[in-house]
């Protein structure tokens, strides 16, 4: 199953897989609205970089105002774009190669491991391959509705 991507320097993906960020501004738009894959980009080069870290659901792209500040974790700034975000969910991470804009990414057979040691990329039980698929399916259908 492909889905949109969209990379982001940490720390700011994984405040948004934390849930402590559900605004993610940009100096363009988009149109797109459904499922969007939160990917940590390669620099810096840190502890999740270079790997998708969740999953969420794109719902609105609008000039940035006042109230966006707190969710956003910014000031408004000239030409920026509030992309809310909504439903996020921690996945297990994946190896990404980072794109500038959207970009679609396969949802690999497997998910790669975290542990406290680094890196591992041992296959995911099929329960959680299934999960993550099923949660892309909700998403759309969830977008289907808007």
């Amino acid at each position: 199953m492909i889905v949109k991507a969209l990379s982001l320097k940490e720390p700011w993906a994984s405040r948004i897989r934390d849930g402590q960020k559900t605004i993610e501004t940009r100096l363009w738009a988009t149109a797109y609205r459904g499922p969007l894959l939160i990917c940590a980009s390669k620099d810096p080069p840190i502890l999740l970089a270079g790997h998708a870290v969740a999953l969420c659901r794109l719902v609105e792209c609008r000039r940035m105002v006042p109230a966006d500040e707190g969710a956003a974790g910014c000031s408004v700034y000239p030409g920026a774009w509030s992309w809310v975000l909504s439903k996020v969910q921690q996945i297990t991470p994946f190896r990404v190669k980072g794109q500038q804009r959207l970009f679609d990414v396969e949802l690999p057979s497997t998910v790669g491991n975290w542990c406290a040691l680094g890196k591992v990329d041992d296959p995911a039980p099929p329960v959680v391959v299934a999960a993550l698929r099923a949660a892309v399916a909700a998403f759309s259908e969830d977008t289907a509705e808007l």
